[in-house]
C-alpha cells in the first residue's frame, strides 16, 4: 500500500492535504477573530493569511481593525501596505509602508514597498532612494 504524504490526494474529498490545512487554519483564525474582535493577534494573522492567499481586498478589514486597536504593529502596517498595493490603492499603500518603516526603520520589505509604490506613482527619483534604503537595511 503506498504511503500518503502532504502532497497526495485524499481519496474521499479529492483535495490536497496542504490546502485542507490552510482552509482549516483560516477557519480557526476567523473563529478566534470573531469570538474576540479585540484580539489583535488574531486580526493580524487573518490579514496575513488572506494576503498569502492573494485575497487582498478581504485582508484589508482585519488589518485595519488590528491597527485601530494597536497602531504600533509594524507587521500589520506592512501587510496592509501589501494589500493596498495589490488593489491599486497607492496613496494608502505608501502611507502604510511608511508607517511600518517609521516603527521599524530596518524593515527592508516596507522600504522596498515604498520604492515600488513610488515607482508606480511615477516618482522614480524618490523610488530609487527608497530602494537604496531597503538595500542598506537588508545588509544590517
Amino acid at each position: 500500500m503506498p504511503l500518503q504524504n502532504d502532497f497526495s490526494s485524499d481519496a474521499t474529498s479529492g483535495e490536497r492535504a496542504p490546502q485542507r490545512r490552510i482552509d482549516q487554519a483560516e477557519s480557526d483564525i476567523r473563529k478566534a477573530a470573531k469570538a474576540d474582535d479585540s484580539n489583535i493577534d488574531a486580526q493580524i494573522e487573518l490579514g496575513v493569511l488572506l494576503c498569502r492567499r492573494a485575497r487582498w481586498r478581504e485582508a484589508i478589514e482585519p488589518l485595519q481593525r488590528a491597527l485601530s486597536l494597536d497602531p504600533s504593529k509594524a507587521a500589520a502596517h506592512y501587510q496592509l501596505g501589501e494589500a493596498y498595493n495589490q488593489t491599486d490603492r497607492l496613496p494608502e499603500a505608501l502611507e502604510a509602508y511608511e508607517a511600518a518603516a517609521k516603527l521599524q526603520p530596518d524593515h527592508w520589505r516596507a522600504l522596498k514597498g515604498i520604492g515600488v509604490v513610488l515607482d508606480r506613482m511615477g516618482r522614480p527619483e524618490e523610488a530609487t532612494a527608497a530602494y537604496q534604503r531597503a538595500r542598506e537595511a537588508q545588509r544590517r
